[in-house]
């Protein structure tokens, strides 16, 4: 069986928007957008994966309460990987 390579991407965007940052409501929290870039490759039976998260490198803050939450989460990170159908 011959498989033709195939090549797919994205543009992902991750969108909070403002919110109270403690139960009683007294510190407000901004939202963030985030964008994400993925590609895959796909050859036989190999999927070969790349992505980079934050792609505008922006700063942002999970949607947790403001107690729990990092003041700043990881700026660009990238990722890759390898699957493989069995």
């Amino acid at each position: 069986m011959i498989s033709i390579p195939l090549l797919e991407g994205r543009i992902q965007l991750r969108s909070v928007g403002d919110r109270y940052g403690t139960e009683d409501r007294t510190f407000n929290v901004r939202g963030y957008n985030i964008f994400d870039l993925l590609l895959k490759y796909k050859w036989n039976r190999y999927e070969f994966l790349f992505a980079i998260d934050n792609i505008a490198n922006k700063k942002w803050r999970a949607a947790k309460p403001i107690q729990t939450a990092k003041a700043s989460y990881p700026l660009m990170a990238l990722r890759m990987g390898l699957e493989a159908d069995a």
